[in-house]
């Protein structure tokens, strides 16, 4: 039977989105009303939130990751990760993962017109040097851009390596483009006056080159293809990699993504939990905004509640009424980040009046709480 999407109004038939993301915790409860198209736009959203935000690293010391990917290793998630040698003042690319170890992601940096290959275990150096090679041999190509909602095309730096030297060209395409690097723009940094650009493998077998402008990492890549033209066997520069035992984090995510994400949660517990509200017309502004981040829809950051937030290990979306307008508060990670907004001329409750939905993130499992339930709660803690 043929339903139709809530954001997009296409008809679909397979229902995949969560309610609540299942990468945060949330119980396998999925829309009834959500297309699979909405549902792939939607994680790039999330992705913005939960992978590359500040909710990355709190996922990380929870230990929280999607069902699917419990038995893996688990490592902080924190897009940008450092360690520092400060003798040789050397920023590496790493790991760290719950049991607070330090690992080599590998790498290949430029260190004084010279380039050098790192990595915790052979095994780990093999893989990433066999992906070089594929990549030299079938592809070239450095890529800036992947298609969104503005463009459906790929956007690169392709280059050609000819008796010894090296062109290159931006341009695009809309083929689906294999054995790629992608470009990592470093925006700012404490240790950016330190890094030097390098081609790493990120935790989903992808090669990237982390560099501080575009014209650097260009540089890099010609300066590397003419220092490999000839067969040569790259070695580590050091084998300490960090001196100071300390790591730092940085953070490189679309600000606007990450709001769009945390209203299309707001906006898919509203109409699971109240699902007469799907229809009404003052929702127009709360879907618009997701989808395409603008709209007069009234949204604002909040701060931790030591009330609402009370319930441990936990998220929380909490929904009040007052006069025709409805506020709905969204709350991760006990209050860490909060983000609110209000949907004018929605009656969803009495007013003055509230409710509270729960998501215990380490049972998965969601406690929707009327405005008694939330009251007696305090007294069953």
């Amino acid at each position: 039977m043929k339903k139709k999407c809530f954001y997009c109004l296409r008809s679909y038939l397979k229902d995949t989105e969560h309610v609540f993301p299942d990468g945060l915790g949330g119980q396998k409860l999925f829309m009834s009303c959500v297309c699979i198209k909405c549902n792939n736009d939607f994680s790039r959203l999330e992705r913005e939130l939960y992978q590359k935000g500040v909710p990355a690293l709190m996922r990380s010391v929870e230990g929280l990751t999607k069902q699917k990917e419990q038995n893996k290793q688990a490592y902080f998630k924190a897009p940008i990760l450092f360690s520092f040698n400060q003798d040789n003042k050397i920023v590496y690319e790493v790991n760290q993962s719950n049991k607070f170890e330090i690992s080599l992601k590998p790498q290949i940096i430029e260190i004084n017109s010279k380039f050098y290959i790192e990595g915790s275990s052979q095994e780990d150096v093999d893989v990433f040097a066999n992906k070089i090679k594929k990549w030299k041999q079938n592809c070239l190509k450095l890529v800036l851009k992947f298609p969104d909602r503005s463009s459906s095309l790929t956007s690169y730096i392709q280059f050609k390596v000819s008796d010894n030297r090296v062109s290159f060209e931006k341009t695009e395409s809309y083929e689906k483009l294999k054995d790629i690097i992608i470009f990592e723009l470093l925006d700012s940094h404490e240790l950016s006056k330190y890094l030097k650009p390098r081609i790493f493998l990120d935790n989903q077998n992808n090669l990237r080159l982390r560099a501080k402008s575009l014209e650097e990492s260009i540089k890099f890549v010609e300066q590397f293809l003419i220092f490999t033209s000839k067969p040569v066997k790259l070695k580590s520069f050091s084998n300490e990699i960090n001196d100071d035992n300390i790591i730092y984090a940085g953070f490189n995510f679309n600000s606007l993504k990450k709001e769009q994400a945390m209203v299309k949660i707001m906006l898919n517990c509203l109409i699971y939990y109240f699902p007469d509200s799907k229809n009404n017309v003052s929702l127009e502004s709360a879907k618009k905004f997701v989808k395409v981040g603008k709209s007069e829809l009234k949204r604002f950051v909040g701060r931790k509640n030591n009330i609402i937030d009370s319930k441990e290990k936990s998220h929380n979306i909490f929904f009040q009424q007052y006069q025709n307008n409805t506020r709905i508060r969204l709350s991760l990670f006990n209050g860490q980040v909060c983000y609110n907004i209000i949907i004018e001329d929605l009656q969803i409750l009495e007013n003055n009046s509230y409710s509270r939905l729960v998501i215990n993130f380490v049972k998965r499992v969601n406690i929707f709480e009327n405005e008694n339930e939330f009251l007696m709660s305090f007294y069953n803690n």
